[in-house]
């Protein structure tokens, strides 16, 4: 029932894919406080971001934005969401059919497994508070916001997410020379994008690594574990449940155990369960407590011979013990 330090599991470095729109992630931000969410959906090879304005969560409220967003640049082959309500819906599962792109949902309570999506949900609630501070229109500062973000190499290419996009530099109003727009050589971008996400993630992995002191979990399918209880109701609550369960499937870092219960496999603790033998006594307190309007009825092992005593002796009375009264001995001290 103890925590174990540092448990947590080394970072799995994701690939670049195949080329721009291809792969995508989406989540949602929000509520805002005009009742506003906020759908952001991000290009993981370009790290290209787009932002739609939703009044609700609901499959029937996304469908229609998202069918907007990939009737401008395309249908990707991939994207992937959290475990949120409106992506696991049968009518989200039917549309994603329908346009013909894998949908991926990321491992349960571990916002890690989605994390190009939620590094760019940061910046974006800042720029918002920070207008709703100073009473400037939110939707403007949003999009002047995004306007500067596609146009700024992105520390993990070294490109911009617009050239990246579009195989064109972005017009800023940066000085600049004066040169002709040219689609860039494809193949050498590719090539330098490719090297610099690389080095980017190992980097970033090593020191996420060094300061989690990981350690790699060696948990398979048919092991006994533990999983780690998300919220505490009391002080006494223990750090993981403490009903065994066994892993029935496992994909990477993604563990499901039985109960249809996901987790990363860092939230869960391995242990030696061996069941023990349940005696008839223990078998019939346990039905005792699950129906309590039931008579216990003791097994006939664990019977005593009833013994009625002689009909010339008197019953004798069952119960408290008393104490035996004696007489003190001070007063044989005295001499009359």
């Amino acid at each position: 029932m103890t925590p174990e330090p540092r448990s947590m599991e080394p970072l799995h470095k994701s690939e670049l894919p195949s080329g721009p729109w291809w792969n995508l992630s989406m989540d949602f931000c929000g509520s805002l406080n005009t009742g506003d969410y906020l759908l952001v959906i991000i290009d993981e090879y370009s790290w290209y971001p787009v932002v739609e304005t939703v009044k609700s969560v609901s499959a029937n409220a996304t469908i229609p934005v998202l069918d907007k967003v990939l009737g401008m640049f395309g249908t990707p082959c991939v994207i992937k969401s959290d475990n949120g309500c409106p992506f696991n819906s049968h009518a989200f599962s039917k549309y994603a059919s329908h346009m013909g792109f894998e949908h991926r949902r990321a491992t349960p309570r571990w916002p890690r497994a989605n994390a190009q999506a939620e590094s760019i949900i940061k910046p974006l609630m800042k720029v918002i508070r920070a207008a709703y501070i100073v009473s400037k229109n939110w939707k403007q500062e949003l999009v002047q916001f995004l306007r500067q973000y596609r146009a700024t190499p992105h520390t993990s290419t070294e490109c911009s997410p617009y050239r990246l996009m579009f195989s064109l530099e972005p017009k800023t109003q940066l000085p600049e020379v004066s040169v002709k727009r040219q689609k860039p050589a494809e193949p050498l971008v590719d090539e330098q994008v490719r090297r610099n996400d690389s080095q980017t993630k190992y980097r970033a992995s090593s020191y996420a690594d060094n300061r989690n002191r990981v350690h790699h979990r060696d948990i398979s399918v048919g092991d006994t574990v533990m999983v780690k209880n998300e919220f505490k109701e009391n002080k006494l609550s223990t750090v993981y449940d403490p009903t065994p369960r066994m892993v029935t499937n496992k994909k990477g870092p993604m563990v499901t155990v039985s109960g249809n219960i996901t987790r990363n496999v860092s939230r869960f603790k391995k242990v030696d369960f061996k069941p023990r033998e349940i005696h008839p006594e223990e078998e019939a307190m346990e039905d005792q407590h699950k129906n309590p309007t039931s008579p216990y009825v003791e097994p006939r092992s664990a019977r005593q011979p009833e013994v009625s005593p002689p009909p010339d002796q008197p019953s004798t009375r069952v119960g408290r013990p008393r104490r035996e009264g004696k007489k003190p001995q001070y007063p044989k001290d005295y001499v009359c």
